[in-house]
């Protein structure tokens, strides 16, 4: 795996996801506690390509938590990436942005879903 991630066209998406996976490891896939390995042997340590570490599942959530506004635009921008099949433009990248600041910090999945759907962006062809 450590191969894998520095190889030049798999590194940018491992640097920005490895560390929640690691975080996540103690868990199985969904969200049961591992019952086949005791934590001690899980490496749970999330490091980030900020620089940011976080040691497992309750490190992460706190972080989420505490940076609500980040999460919700980059999910709003990954729904649009998917909605359209493409990568956004930088002017509808603020205008996904705007979507999710609309809702505020305790935004629910499914109004953000609602207005990528009405958005003028996912309407017009």
């Amino acid at each position: 795996m450590a191969l894998h991630r520095q190889h030049v066209a798999c590194h940018g998406c491992h640097a920005r996801m490895d560390g929640i996976g690691t975080c996540l490891e103690g868990s199985d896939r969904v969200g049961r506690r591992r019952a086949c390995y005791t934590i001690d042997e899980i490496d749970l340590l999330g490091e980030f390509s900020d620089g940011t570490e976080l040691y497992g599942e309750d490190e992460l959530r706190e972080w989420l938590l505490d940076h609500q506004s980040e999460f919700a635009r980059a999910y709003t921008e990954a729904l649009y990436v998917y909605a359209l099949g493409r990568p956004l433009r930088l002017s509808e990248r603020m205008r996904a942005w705007d979507l999710a600041d609309e809702h505020g910090p305790q935004y629910r999945t499914t109004d953000i879903l609602r207005g990528v759907i009405a958005s003028e962006l996912f309407q017009t062809p």
